[in-house]
């Protein structure tokens, strides 16, 4: 095989790489979209904790790697939560899941 062909080949090798790429990261978001829970009681837990910690809506969001909005959203009761966002909140507040949707004191 001449070398313009392999070049070719090893063009298109990195370029189905790539396509493969953007596709597990798009389904690695489509499958956190799926994956959310009505917030409801836990909005004023939420609050509460946030605000027994001394920190500012913009501050907690940023410890949890969302925007200040969503965070925002989130503790209004606004947007549903995906499933990520409440296992890092309870590790951060160091309670339970349960906890932080009044399921359980």
């Amino acid at each position: 095989m001449d070398q313009a062909r392999w070049h070719k080949l090893d063009d298109n090798i990195k370029n189905h790489t790539t396509q493969v790429t953007i596709l597990n990261e798009q389904i690695i978001e489509m499958k956190k979209e799926m994956l959310t829970i009505r917030c409801g009681d836990a909005s004023e837990v939420l609050k509460g904790l946030r605000e027994a910690k001394g920190l500012s809506g913009r501050a907690f969001a940023e410890k949890i790697s969302v925007t200040r909005s969503r965070y925002q959203r989130i503790e209004e009761d606004r947007a549903d939560m995906y499933l990520h966002e409440l296992i890092e909140i309870a590790e951060f507040y160091q309670v339970s899941t349960d906890f932080l949707l009044g399921l359980s004191k």
